[in-house]
């Protein structure tokens, strides 16, 4: 993933996790910065199965049923 700071918790989630790279300023050398970090860690053999276990996790539809379920709930 490739995202910009700033944008809900995007950042935090994407460097918590390490699933990818975070664009500081719209500048040319930035995205290639962003890019190259993004297709280092595709090499990393670990990157898969912790993507697939963050999204299991975190934004599967069973997770966001739940948490939806809460919100009601609490109104």
């Amino acid at each position: 993933m490739i995202g910009n700071e700033g944008v809900g918790d995007t950042e935090e989630i994407i460097l918590a996790n390490d699933l990818g790279s975070i664009v500081y300023r719209f500048e040319e050398a930035e995205y290639k910065r962003a890019f190259e970090r993004a297709l280092q860690l595709m090499k990393d053999p670990d990157f898969e199965k912790r993507a697939q276990e963050f999204v299991q996790a975190s934004l599967s539809v069973e997770v966001g049923v739940e948490r939806y379920k809460g919100i009601y709930e609490g109104l």
